[in-house]
């Protein structure tokens, strides 16, 4: 059997759907949940909630997420990147990488030092990684 688990988001829509192949049941079980120290379906106090457990074995995974055009836009625009090389640039001998010198506005540039990405942005490389790390000037 195949089953088709869908992650949705806060107001509905479908985010991504798991997909799995050539499952078996392995394992099913009913149980009562009546823990303070549980999450609860039901809002009522006191109430013993009866869920069911189903584990499958699966042949195979796969993620299923619906790209729009939009998406592949910015896809191919980082492929564009990757292909120029614009991530890192070998410094003169040495193992780390150093900034482009001669950079155009949005450039990209992977800081091997600080493991951390940066954008040309106003004649200043800005750290766009959201985890601190280096900027150069």
């Amino acid at each position: 059997m195949n089953i088709f688990i869908d992650v949705f988001s806060g107001d509905g829509e479908i985010i991504e759907t798991l997909a799995y192949s050539n499952c078996d049941v392995t394992e099913y079980f009913v149980h009562g949940v009546d823990s303070k120290g549980k999450i609860f379906f039901t809002e009522e106090d006191g109430t013993v909630e009866i869920r069911e457990v189903t584990k499958f074995e699966c042949v195979s995974f796969s993620l299923e997420i619906e790209i729009t055009e939009d998406d592949i836009i910015q896809i191919e625009k980082t492929l564009e990147i990757i292909d120029t090389n614009k991530f890192e640039l070998p410094g003169e001998g040495t193992y780390f990488s150093t900034p482009p010198v001669e950079s155009e506005e949005g450039d990209l540039f992977y800081d091997s030092i600080s493991n951390r990405l940066q954008k040309y942005i106003n004649g200043t490389w800005i750290n766009i990684s959201g985890v601190g790390g280096t900027s150069f000037t």
